[in-house]
C-alpha cells in the first residue's frame, strides 16, 4: 500500500542511513523503559506531534494533500520549522500498521481528527527500503496555481505538479510538488541526495 509521511526537518539527516525511526527507542533497551512504549495507538492520536511523552508510532497519511499541506513552506526548502519535504511509502499489511482512520473507537475528537487525515499510523520504524519517492512543495498563489498545468517539465527535465489541498484548519493551500528523488534513480542520485540532505 502506499502511504505518505511529512518529515520533521530532523528527519532529513537521517533518512538515507536510517530510515525513519518512531521517537521512542526505549523498547529496544532491556529491560525496556516502558513509558512511551505503553502509549496507545488511541493517546497518540489524540495528542499527536504535541505530546511531551513521544510513543512508538510513526504517522503517515492516506492522503497525499494532506501531508503536503503540513510540510510546505514558501520557499520549497527545508528551514527549522517547516522541512517542505515529504516521502511516499510503500508499505506491507501488517501488525505494524494501524489504520486509525477506519477506527470508530477512539471516541469523537481522536475519531474525527483520524478521519480528517486519513490517518495510518506505523509502528517502530520505516526502513529506507519502503521509501519509494521523496518530494518538495512550496506555497503558490491561486493565481499562479491556476495558470499552470496539472503536470509540467522545465528546461532540467524536473517533473512538477500541483496539488489544491482540501481545507484543513480551515485552510485550502495551493501547491507546487516536485520529485527530488525516486525508486527509479540510480545509486549515484541517491548519493547526491544524501550529501545534500546531510
Amino acid at each position: 500500500m502506499r502511504l505518505f509521511r511529512a518529515l520533521r526537518t530532523d528527519e532529513l539527516s537521517s533518512l538515507f542511513s536510517n530510515g525513519i525511526l518512531s521517537r521512542c527507542q526505549n523498547c529496544d533497551i532491556i529491560p525496556p523503559i516502558p513509558t512511551c512504549c505503553n502509549i496507545t495507538d488511541r493517546q497518540h492520536v489524540n495528542s499527536g506531534s504535541r505530546a511531551n511523552e513521544k510513543s512508538r508510532y510513526i504517522s503517515t497519511s492516506g492522503e497525499e494533500d494532506v501531508v503536503a499541506w503540513y510540510c510546505e513552506n514558501d520557499s520549497g526548502n527545508p528551514t527549522s520549522k517547516k522541512s517542505a519535504t515529504y516521502i511516499e511509502i510503500d508499505e506491507e499489511y501488517s501488525d505494524r500498521v494501524i489504520w486509525t482512520c477506519l477506527n470508530e473507537d477512539y471516541g469523537a475528537t481522536a475519531n474525527n481528527r483520524a478521519k480528517a487525515s486519513c490517518e495510518v499510523l506505523i509502528k517502530d520504524y520505516i526502513p529506507l527500503e519502503n521509501i519509494k519517492n521523496i518530494f518538495r512543495v512550496k506555497s503558490i498563489s491561486k493565481f499562479l496555481f491556476d495558470l499552470l498545468p496539472e503536470m509540467y517539465n522545465n528546461e532540467h527535465g524536473m517533473e512538477f505538479k500541483k496539488i489544491q489541498t482540501r481545507k484543513i484548519q480551515k485552510t485550502i493551500k495551493y501547491l507546487l510538488v516536485w520529485k527530488i528523488w525516486g525508486e527509479n534513480n540510480d545509486n549515484d542520485d541517491m548519493n547526491l541526495i544524501r550529501e545534500k540532505f546531510q
